[in-house]
This record gives structure tokens, C-alpha cells and sequence, in this order.
């Protein structure tokens, strides 16, 4: 029969369910269901296609009641045919004859959401085939048709697993795009050129320092004897011998040897930079300038190497939308991306150069159709917690291109989402222990280019969130006022626990660390130029403005 139009059911937010108290003798676990994509969804509105989101539910088939509280996806705004991509977790494990509901509903602003359709599909159909897309039509609700009149949601499952006895930790690395037209405008207060364009590409400054990235890390492989052209199974923890004592035939230059300290601060056999130089998995934000300094900052990455893995867009790894931000709204999605892109570096670098960083697989994954926000549209705290959780569980369930579940990633992104994470998501234990640090990374942004390692962790609690145990700045790289761990954590030793937002010297000029110095003098010169012109008002002037959307601590803790 006809979906009653009775507007979304309560779910407890996006990718993670809460389980209710009558669950019979079903036992304790997670439940993982991936929502793939809709098809031929009807328009709901006068104007434009529908914003549609999911929502799933576990149903007793007997009683008919609800076994856990339902999740839901992520809207994708004006879409007939969205693609969710979201991995939605149930903290128990069902029975054979139990149901799964999936609900379709078109987000509305000012009014109750419309509900479109649902589908009922018995979860031991989805057991039996688990891993593999299923495809089930919708009952559309009252009234509602779609133009096909095939409205269909795919979907798989994912995974069952009992309550786990360790936690599961991974490791990713964070590092945020150069720097753009948006921000230098932003330094020079050309409102302007601010508002001339959508999705600004990067500047000539933030190409290099993109180039000055990929150094770095190409300078700290060659000086640990790590060949990044080797598999990962040929790259045994012996082969990584200490950077203080390398062997007395090795070639050495007066840039490279100035990374032995920072090596040590890391730890002795660079466990850090095996990690990064090892990961299979690259995951940019679709808008141009992360995706630019991805092919820019990892060229030649072993990740990257056509024929084996491909760059994958993630449209949660956009940047946080504020109102009238023109910097967050794309041009692009699905195959135009790559061709966009490369244009505008073949502007920065020449042709050649580029048609050479552009030779990399891009799978545009849900990158497709309108994967941002209008420039009216703020998006609101519980919006910006629900995507955070929806990336790490997709980190959490990603496998490689051979098929096996991921321990690291690398994230190219943009400042403020990345800040947002370090709110919402810190370690309450981390916080404890280095509240300066901490206090540092959800207050500052991360400097252009700059590469923040952390250790996220999945408690042994399937429904408790993800949590951040450690952080580190790594290749020289630092906050946006300059500052480091160590830089920031030595003044709250020496005077007590400092705020952050305090100025903390740094060697280096423009607050960039020493080896960052030399190996980059001109990049280097030219940001501290800058840093010194703008000062600390558009710190200042830029957490005021994220603060309105920022997540709150008891916003987190929900």
C-alpha cells in the first residue's frame, strides 16, 4: 500500500544508531549497511530536483517495532538520481527474519521534510549476499510518482561483527590545501576578487608550496633509505635504520642532513613517515585547490601510481559552508573535475608540467551531480558532526584496491573541517594530558600545505564515537600563526598551562621551522611576508567567524 506522508521518523544522526532497550535475545555487535545510491526520485519541489536523504531502520518482523533507533545519510541536494555512499552502523547484531527499512525523504528548509517512498528488504537476503549491491524498488508514498516510475534505492551490507575486545586504531594523515585566490584575498581584504569566482583555484604561492611539500617528504624518504618504488611488504621496520647514524657511504647534502633532529622528535625508526610513504589510500575534497595540491604535494606518492590506485573524491572532505563563502561552492562533479583541474595548474606550471601531475586515476566516487551547498546555505553544527562522522566511517569500512580494510589514509582538505574534527572528535583522555596542544588544534587552523599525522581510534563500545589519541605536525610544518606541538606544550611546561591563542615563537622566519627554511628559502621568504602583513587579525577575524558554526562540546559528546 501508499508510504503515509508522515514526515522522517527520529534518527540518531548520521552513520550511527543507538540501540533501544527490548531487543530480545539478539546479541550485541555492529551491524554495517553502505546506502549506494537512489534512482528516478520524483520532484518534490516547484524549482529544482529533490534533496533526498535516507533513513534505515532494524524491525522485528513479528512485533513489527523498531530494534534500534534508526540512521540516516547525508542529504544530496538537487538530485534525481543521489549517490549517498554512506556506511550506517546498528549497534547489535539481527536475527535472520528481522527487516531492514530504508525510507526516502526530500529535505526541505522551512517546512516538514516529504517522505517519497520506502522499501522493506529482509536482512538475510542482504547476509547472503553480503559485500554485494542490492537493488529494491520503492513503495511511493501517497500521491508521490516518479517519471520512470522506477524509484529504487541500492544498497549492501557491509559487515556483522561482535563486540570487538581491542579497539581498532588508524592512522591519517591531514593536510590542508596551498594557498588560494580566497585567501589571499582574504589577506589583502579584496572582497572583490573574493567574491569574483566560485571554487578558487590555488595561487602561484600555494603551487609552491604544494612543490615544497612534496620535497620534504621525498628529502626525509631518501635520507631514511626508504625506496617509496618498492611495495609496502618489501619495507620491513629494519630496513628504516636510524637518520642520526646513517651508513658512511650514503651521499649527504646540507639540506637533508638538517632533518636529523626532526626526525628524532618523531621517534627513532621514523614509524611516522613509513606510515605515510606506505598508505595505498588518497582521498582529496573535489573543490579545484585540493585537488590540486593533492596531484602537486604527492606526485610520484606510490599511492598515486596510475594502473594500480587512483586519487578518490570524498564530497564530505568539502570545507565547511558558511553563508555567502563563494570559496566552498563548486563548479564541477564526476568527470569534469580532472579537466578543470588540470587546466588551471597547466596556468600555474606550464603544459607540460601538468599534463605530467594530472597522469592519475581520479575516481570521482560521490562527487557527482551538486556535491555542495548553495551560497545562501550555513551549514549548522549538527550538519557539520553528522559529515565528520560519516568520513570516518567510511575510512573505518574502506578497502584498497585489492580488497583489504585500510590502517591509513591520506586526507587533502581545507582548515576548517579539519578544526572542526579536532573539536568533536578529541580523545577526552589526549585532552587531558595535553590541554594546551589540544586547545591549539581546535582553535588554530593548520598552515597551507601543512601535514597533521593523527591516530584516530574506534572504542570497544560499537556505539561510541571515533576518538583522536594523538596528533603530530609532520615535515616542518606548523600551525597557521607558526606554532607546534612543541613550541606550544614547551611554554605550557615552562609557565604553566598557556592559552594557545597567546603569540609563541618559533624559529624560523614567518613561523616555519628551520630544515622548512632552508630547503625552501624563497617559499619561505615569501609566506613570512606575508604572515607579517596580515598579522594576527585574520586569526582572530577567521575563528570568529568559524565559531558560529563550530561544534560544541556537548554537541560532540551527543
Amino acid at each position: 500500500g501508499d508510504v503515509r506522508n508522515m514526515g522522517p521518523c527520529h534518527a540518531s544522526g548520521v552513520g550511527m544508531s543507538r540501540r533501544m532497550s527490548d531487543l530480545g535475545d539478539r546479541i550485541d555487535g555492529l551491524t554495517t549497511i553502505e546506502i549506494l545510491n537512489g534512482f528516478d526520485m520524483p520532484r518534490m519541489d516547484l524549482t529544482g530536483d529533490s534533496d533526498c536523504y535516507a533513513v534505515v531502520s532494524l524491525i522485528d518482523s513479528v512485533t513489527e517495532r523498531k530494534l534500534v533507533d534508526p540512521a540516516r545519510t547525508s542529504p544530496h541536494y538537487n538530485e534525481r538520481n543521489p549517490v549517498w555512499r554512506s556506511y550506517l552502523s546498528f549497534p547489535i547484531l539481527p536475527h535472520a527474519t528481522d527487516l531492514v527499512k530504508i525510507e526516502v525523504f526530500d529535505k526541505d528548509t522551512y517546512t516538514r521534510d516529504d517522505i517519497i517512498g520506502a522499501a522493506t528488504i529482509q536482512f538475510s537476503l542482504l547476509d547472503r549476499k553480503k559485500g554485494k549491491p542490492i537493488t529494491t524498488r520503492l513503495v511511493m508514498a501517497k500521491g508521490v510518482k516518479s517519471e520512470r516510475r522506477m524509484a529504487s534505492v541500492t544498497l549492501r551490507l557491509v559487515a556483522t561483527e561482535p563486540v570487538r575486545t581491542q579497539p581498532m586504531r588508524k592512522t591519517l594523515f591531514l593536510v590542508r590545501h596551498g594557498e588560494s585566490l580566497w585567501n589571499q584575498a582574504q589577506g589583502n581584504k579584496n572582497l572583490s576578487a573574493m567574491m569574483k569566482q566560485y571554487d578558487h583555484e590555488l595561487t602561484d604561492l600555494g603551487v609552491q608550496q604544494a612543490q615544497a611539500l612534496n620535497t620534504r617528504w621525498k628529502d626525509l624518504s631518501r635520507e631514511a633509505e626508504i625506496d617509496i618504488d618498492a611495495p609496502p611488504a618489501t619495507i620491513p621496520l629494519s630496513s628504516v635504520r636510524s637518520i642520526l647514524n646513517p651508513s658512511e657511504d650514503t651521499p649527504r647534502d646540507s639540506s637533508a642532513s638538517m632533518w636529523g633532529p626532526l626526525m628524532q622528535e618523531w621517534d627513532e625508526d621514523g614509524r611516522r613517515l613509513r606510515s605515510f610513504l606506505s598508505t595505498r589510500c588518497v582521498f582529496s575534497s573535489p573543490l579545484t585547490r585540493a585537488v590540486q595540491t593533492t596531484l602537486v604535494g604527492l606526485q610520484d606518492h606510490p599511492a598515486l601510481r596510475r594502473g594500480q590506485h587512483s586519487l578518490t573524491l570524498l564530497r564530505t572532505l568539502r570545507e565547511v559552508k558558511n553563508r555567502g563563502s563563494y570559496d566552498s561552492v563548486g563548479r564541477y562533479s564526476m568527470a569534469d573535475i580532472g579537466p578543470h583541474v588540470k587546466t588551471m595548474l597547466s596556468v600555474a606550471v606550464g603544459n607540460e608540467t601538468a599534463e605530467a601531475l594530472a597522469d592519475v586515476e581520479i575516481d570521482t566516487h560521490d562527487a557527482v551531480g551538486e556535491w555542495w551547498l548553495s551560497l545562501v546555505t550555513q551549514e549548522s553544527k549538527t550538519q557539520v558532526s553528522d559529515r565528520l562522522d560519516d568520513i570516518l566511517a567510511t575510512l573505518r569500512y574502506w578497502t584498497d584496491s585489492e580488497g583489504k580494510p585500510i590502517d591509513s589514509a591520506i586526507l587533502v582538505g581545507h582548515s576548517h573541517l579539519f578544526r572542526a574534527m579536532m573539536k568533536c572528535n578529541m580523545d577526552p583522555t589526549f585532552k587531558a594530558k595535553h590541554p594546551a596542544w589540544t586547545r591549539a588544534l581546535a582553535r588554530k587552523k593548520l598552515n597551507n600545505c601543512a601535514c597533521l599525522c593523527i591516530e584516530v581510534e574506534w572504542p570497544v563500545d560499537p556505539s561510541a564515537k571515533a576518538a583522536i589519541v594523538d596528533a603530530n605536525l609532520m615535515f616542518g610544518t606548523s600551525l597557521s600563526d607558526g606554532s607546534t606541538r612543541e613550541s606550544i606544550e614547551g611554554a605550557a611546561g615552562a609557565h604553566g598551562d598557556v592559552d594557545p591563542d597567546a603569540n609563541v615563537d618559533c624559529a624560523g622566519a614567518g613561523g616555519i621551522l628551520q630544515p622548512t627554511m632552508t630547503l625552501d628559502e624563497f617559499v619561505a621568504g615569501v609566506t613570512a611576508e606575508r604572515t607579517s602583513e596580515v598579522g594576527g587579525k585574520e586569526e582572530e577575524q577567521d575563528h570568529e567567524r568559524w565559531s558560529d558554526v563550530s561544534v560544541s562540546d556537548t554537541e560532540c559528546e551527543r
